[in-house]
């Protein structure tokens, strides 16, 4: 018998599709309503669309 799986840390869960889209709808709500620039939209989606963890998506959203 083998026991539950082992915790994995916050910083190292993979992001999945659907998060980063769920990432980027986020980014175009606050760019749609003017707290991000195109610029800051522009940039953050290209960080949402490369991004490989979590703990990576997280800090896009933090301040919007």
């Amino acid at each position: 018998m083998t026991g539950p799986a082992p915790l994995i840390p916050r910083d190292q869960l993979r992001a999945s599709d659907a998060d980063r889209d769920h990432v980027i709808e986020i980014l175009a709500s606050a760019a749609a309503e003017g707290r991000l620039t195109l610029e800051e939209y522009t940039e953050r989606s290209s960080a949402a669309l490369a991004a490989r963890t979590a703990d990576d998506l997280a800090g896009l959203t933090a301040d919007v």
